[in-house]
């Protein structure tokens, strides 16, 4: 990767870290390591990997969810997670 490359990345990283309102500054050496995982894809299959974990997650933990706003919100987020919504529901039900 050339000095221009990384410098851009940096520019985007930093833009990203400044528009965000938690977590510390990242180091030089943390973007450095995200600009190669990004480039290299790995940061892509990192996401993939947890958005899949997730989704296997949210069934058991609707199953052992008592609250049904709780609920609610767990079967909205496996739904929008996945793409899928039930027919006929309504975000307004999903929150009531």
């Amino acid at each position: 990767m050339t000095d221009e490359e990384i410098a851009k990345w940096q520019e985007e990283l930093y833009e990203l870290e400044c528009s965000c309102t938690t977590g510390p500054v990242m180091s030089e050496e943390e973007q450095l390591r995200r600009i190669r995982e990004i480039a290299t894809g790995e940061f892509r299959k990192r996401m993939r990997s947890k958005l899949e974990a997730r989704i296997r997650e949210l069934p058991q933990e609707i199953a052992n969810t008592s609250d049904p706003q709780k609920k609610a919100r767990l079967q909205l987020d496996l739904e929008l997670l996945t793409g899928k919504r039930k027919a006929g529901s309504t975000d307004r039900e999903a929150t009531s």
